[in-house]
């Protein structure tokens, strides 16, 4: 792009620039940087052109989903059905581990610092109440809030909701995750909740209904206990917005707890709460989930209804949550999914089962990206995994991707910008001066984004899915299943603060949220479900402030390692994933 076509784009975008407030048009110091992205955008689209060529066709075709799977690219149709019942480990498996899961033992600010699956076995043995666990939470929240600022809202009548959750488990019997505590970030609406969305600009905004996916919470028994934070209209990978401030990372106060969804993984990291909603867009539920050591789950795109949560990108927008074990995780999927289980989920994961899923996986490690960088420990503790999978019967290979993990990441990028300036076309005309900068940048570059440029991204995911489905599907055993396999974020929590990113070879720096989505990006651009699991570091990446000293969160900091699978074949993911958590013995205090 040269200086004229440059000048031509800052013209159109002044010509066509809303009244807004002062200043009237932007400052000359963002238009530069609007100028510069498009720039970088331009270039690097182009360099992708080959893989649209070789892989595109020039007409419209509508997916048909085969077998188990569903299209990644079935965007519309989010049914209002709630699948509440077994487990995606099967009723049998689900009811055994919530009678072995135990409570801690002592204080009564331990009652949240464990599994879901631990408080419903609890309750439902009558060792806990629901006004028992609002007491518990809100115990814990006075303790460490302060600390961690994972909390936008809390509501005045915890105890109240309690109260008639259990007078109606009482006349309708047992439900396996009702009074069960679960926080929501702050991108779901709420019926009367505030929903500010973490901007200024969006400030004294409440909701006038409740998101679908709250409602089937809700309908499910479950308690809300709050709103987590987020990263500015969700805009952003560390969760430090100028209107509410930092979320810090409980397995060290001094660094990022990533974001989007960082005030719920904070919130679960810290046992505020067992589980809590989260958005991802480009990874936001796990990077967070990474960064903090907890379980970070994306469905398949689709599955869980968007309705009433605010957008950041239409196409690629995801819910998910944050756990603190994978059967948890498998328990929300269950209540919040409109797709219904199978009849062979009934089977349970123990002995010869579980060594039986391990030989028909096969995990697909992308060998050039990580080859783009990845911290030196990070990639120790990876290959490490990696070696104890192949010990327990995993088939393990290498496969070259059609392009980098960096590109796919840009053309997440280019479609979320585009999405969001149309999303958010109000705010920018009336309410610019109230966005922070960063995220008035992305919103600026998306509103005179050329139309070919998100065209031509739109293109390209199309040929990327086709090329990650099909890589999966050459790959897996007969009558098994095939993985992608690589570390969540290619480094682990950054400190609160800081944008670069130094590389200890070499000493170059690259920015910390670009690397935070590299690995992430490219599944939420396509839709597939990812599964993040945490896990700790060597003793040399020590916490420097842990929320508590004399019980760490984690003694490390921690990373994550993610598995994505085909579009549909969640549950298989999250079986895995149970599998793999229990062999490898890692569990959360």
């Amino acid at each position: 792009m040269d200086e004229k076509e440059v000048e031509r784009l800052i013209a159109a975008w002044q010509l066509i620039g809303w009244p807004r407030e002062v200043p009237q048009r932007p400052d000359p110091a963002m238009i530069e940087k609007v100028a510069e992205t498009l720039q970088s955008i331009f270039q690097e689209l182009r360099n992708l052109e080959p893989l649209v060529e070789e892989t595109v066709s020039p007409f419209h075709e509508t997916p048909t989903p085969t077998g188990g799977e569903q299209s990644a690219d079935a965007w519309t149709g989010r049914g209002e059905h709630i699948a509440v019942g077994r487990a995606a480990f099967g009723r049998e498996s689900l009811n055994g581990s919530l009678r072995k899961a135990a409570l801690p033992s002592g204080r009564q600010k331990s009652y949240l610092k464990t599994t879901l699956s631990a408080l419903a076995e609890a309750l439902h043995v009558g060792e806990l109440s629901s006004t028992a666990i609002v007491d518990a939470f809100e115990a814990r929240y006075h303790q460490v809030e302060e600390k961690v600022h994972a909390f936008t809202y809390v509501p005045s009548n915890l105890r109240a909701t309690a109260q008639k959750i259990e007078q109606q488990m009482q006349m309708e019997g047992h439900r396996p995750l009702a009074a069960l505590p679960i926080a929501v970030k702050e991108l779901f609406a709420v019926t009367d909740w505030p929903l500010e969305a973490g901007s200024a600009a969006w400030r004294g905004r409440r909701a006038q209904r409740t998101a679908a996916a709250v409602r089937r919470l809700e309908e499910a028994g479950m308690l809300l206990v709050g709103q987590t934070a987020s990263h500015e209209f969700a805009f952003g990978v560390t969760t430090d917005t100028p209107y509410h401030g930092p979320v810090h990372n409980p397995c060290d106060l001094t660094r990022s707890a990533g974001g989007s969804s960082g005030g719920s993984a904070a919130a679960v990291a810290a046992g505020m709460v067992p589980a809590a909603l989260g958005t991802d867009t480009g990874g936001s539920v796990r990077i967070p989930a990474a960064l903090c050591g907890v379980v970070g789950f994306k469905p398949t795109v689709g599955q869980i209804p968007v309705d009433g949560v605010v957008p950041l990108s239409y196409t690629q927008d995801h819910v998910g949550f944050l756990t603190r074990s994978v059967t948890d995780a498998a328990l929300l999927y269950e209540v919040l999914t409109s797709v219904p289980a199978p009849a062979q989920d009934g089977r349970t994961l123990r002995g010869d089962d579980a060594a039986q899923l391990l030989s028909e996986c096969c995990l697909l490690v992308p060998q050039g990206w990580l080859e783009e960088g990845v911290d030196p420990g990070i990639l120790r503790a990876f290959t490490a995994l990696l070696n104890r999978f192949g010990q327990w019967g995993i088939s393990v290979r290498t496969i070259q991707m059609p392009c980098s993990a960096s590109a796919l990441a840009l053309v997440n990028r280019v479609i979320s910008m585009a999405e969001a300036a149309r999303i958010h076309d109000a705010d920018l005309r009336l309410r610019a001066t109230q966005i922070s900068s960063g995220v008035r940048l992305r919103l600026e570059v998306g509103s005179v984004l050329p139309a070919p440029f998100y065209l031509r991204a739109l293109q390209l995911r199309k040929a990327v899915r086709q090329a990650q489905v099909e890589a999966l599907r050459q790959a897996r055993p007969p009558a098994g299943h095939a993985f992608f396999c690589l570390p969540t974020t290619p480094i682990y929590a950054p400190v609160l603060g800081q944008t670069k990113w130094v590389w200890p070879s070499s000493g170059a720096r690259e920015p910390v949220a670009d690397l935070l989505v590299r690995f992430t990006a490219p599944f939420s651009l396509t839709g597939l479900p990812a599964l993040s699991l945490p896990f700790p570091l060597d003793a040399s990446r020590r916490s420097a402030q842990p929320l508590e000293d004399s019980d760490p969160i984690v003694p490390t900091l921690p990373w994550g390692a993610q598995l994505v699978g085909l579009p549909g074949d969640d549950r298989t993911l999250l079986r895995l994933g149970h599998v793999l958590m229990q062999r490898e013995g890692q569990v959360l205090p």
